[in-house]
């Protein structure tokens, strides 16, 4: 009797104890309202004013171009390659949100700030950093929704490209040297969430160089341009045509299925994404090239990712 008595005394005690600790660590992340933000890439940027909590933030990477105002609200803090560390020091920070990277992981953590390391490379690594990124700034409720979108939208988009005939993609980052996205990350999974296939798909890396014998090897249907911004009309856009007309043998050229989609919708992991999936969509409906292996025949599983 005593033995039993014991024992529901010791899990009661382990219970409390338990129940504690559980309130502590809730009180403590209530506690900690971060007022002094800076983001660290144009993504992150986005993201806390799409989620409506500017008023924390008090600094921002370099090229950080996006929503207009933020340029014109919040001062510029450079890049991981030239931080201006005089500035975030004057600026106070409590928190500091950045990509993960080696160089980051060296240089941010030296000022007094807490700093907060998430991955942007995947579709599923964008919709979770929706999450956090609101739940850092008290937009809980926001992010998650934010998310949800995203997450939504590539999920219609698979559905609707169930059947269709595959095209095979190149998407084209910059010239000189020529830089496409490769069969790793949220570029490739938006690809095929479209129902095509990536023609520089075999390199599994985000983005790599590429030698113009592996593009006529791969014999892409369709060209994505993702090297102009904004405006999509102008010499630039001229200079990539004549650029792709002088190769007759690569099937996009030779009829004319080279397009062009503001570089910022695709290359930026936030919430434009949505827009940029869309704009990917229209790009890939003016025309579909032969069946290519591994073109999606079913709905895949979305939580498979």
């Amino acid at each position: 009797m005593w033995r039993n008595t014991t024992s529901v005394w010791a899990a009661a005690v382990a219970l409390a104890v338990a129940a504690v600790a559980a309130a502590c660590a809730s009180a403590e992340e209530k506690a900690k309202e971060y007022r002094r933000i800076i983001a660290f890439s144009p993504a992150v940027t986005e993201i806390i004013y799409r989620l409506g909590a500017q008023d924390r933030l008090v600094g921002i990477a370099s090229f950080s171009d996006f929503p207009p105002e933020a340029v014109k609200e919040k001062p510029a803090v450079g890049g991981i390659l030239n931080i201006d560390s005089e500035k975030i020091l004057s600026l106070e920070p409590d928190l500091i949100i950045s990509p993960p990277g080696a160089i980051a992981g060296e240089k941010l953590p030296q000022f007094a700030a807490e700093v907060k390391f998430l991955p942007d490379k995947t579709l599923a690594d964008v919709e979770l950093s929706f999450v956090e990124i609101g739940r850092l700034v008290g937009k809980p409720t926001e992010g998650k929704t934010l998310s949800d979108s995203l997450q939504s939208a590539v999920a219609a988009a698979k559905k609707e490209s169930v059947g269709r005939p595959g095209v095979a993609v190149l998407l084209v980052i910059g010239y000189e040297p020529l830089w496409v996205a490769g069969g790793y990350g949220f570029l490739n999974e938006l690809v095929e969430a479209v129902g095509g296939t990536n023609a520089a798909g075999g390199v599994k890396k985000d983005f790599y160089g590429i030698d113009f014998e592996g593009v006529l090897a791969a014999k892409p249907d369709v060209i994505v341009d993702l090297t102009l911004e904004g405006d999509l009309a102008g010499p630039r856009r001229d200079a990539a045509l004549t650029f792709w007309k002088r190769f007759p043998t690569i099937p996009a050229a030779a009829n004319g299925r080279v397009e062009f989609i503001d570089s910022d919708l695709l290359t930026i992991p936030g919430p434009r994404l949505v827009e940029g999936l869309r704009a990917l969509q229209e790009a890939l409906g003016g025309g579909a090239g032969p069946k290519r292996e591994g073109a999606r025949e079913e709905e895949p599983n979305r939580g498979a990712r």
